[in-house]
């Protein structure tokens, strides 16, 4: 009786160590929040790339998609906006939400391009002048995953906007993002 009670409690022992090891896979996809810097530059004034900084958060719909909701800002010069020969700085704020998608998900880089769409506001550091706009944003990129938790970006990117002062501008990134996993 006594060998049927310890034989019991050792197979009881190992079973509960097996269920409790699940086979979770090499990589799952998970949601993120990341910071990127970077370059930003207007159509208008290409040589003259400015600072961009931003967030987002992005969560997965499957292995390869996701969505991702994105603030972030950035300003660039406006030569003789309403001074002739003067320059003045422009401030462009926004808030997009989109999709992208993973080309080799979970592979230690993984190429993906992406669409958003969102709002723009625009202001200048001279005269009181507040634009919003709708607009979208291309972008693709690689990612690069530094551990299961912690990614890095490489992007550029496009910004359409349609504004009806304005009528249409279009804008360049090139950015590093940080993301960390939840």
């Amino acid at each position: 009786m006594r060998i049927t009670l310890l034989c019991c409690v050792a197979l009881a022992s190992m079973n509960t160590a097996a269920a409790a090891q699940t086979y979770v896979g090499p990589w799952q996809p998970k949601p993120t929040i990341g910071g990127a810097f970077g370059v930003f530059a207007s159509s208008g004034q290409s040589n003259t790339g400015k600072r961009i900084l931003s967030g987002t958060f992005e969560f997965p719909l499957s292995d390869r998609g996701r969505m991702r909701l994105e603030a972030g800002s950035g300003s660039f010069p406006i030569v003789g906006a309403t001074v002739p020969l003067t320059t003045e700085t422009a401030r462009l704020s926004r808030l997009t939400a989109g999709g992208a998608a993973l080309i080799r998900p979970g592979a230690p880089v993984s190429p993906y391009v992406g669409a958003s769409l969102g709002v723009y506001r625009m202001t200048t550091s001279q005269v009181p002048l507040s634009v919003r706009a709708t607009g979208g944003h291309l972008y693709g990129g690689a990612e690069i995953m530094a551990s299961d938790y912690v990614s890095v970006d490489l992007e550029i990117g496009v910004h359409l906007l349609e504004t009806n002062v304005l009528r249409q501008m279009m804008f360049g990134e090139a950015v590093l993002r940080f993301k960390v996993g939840l």
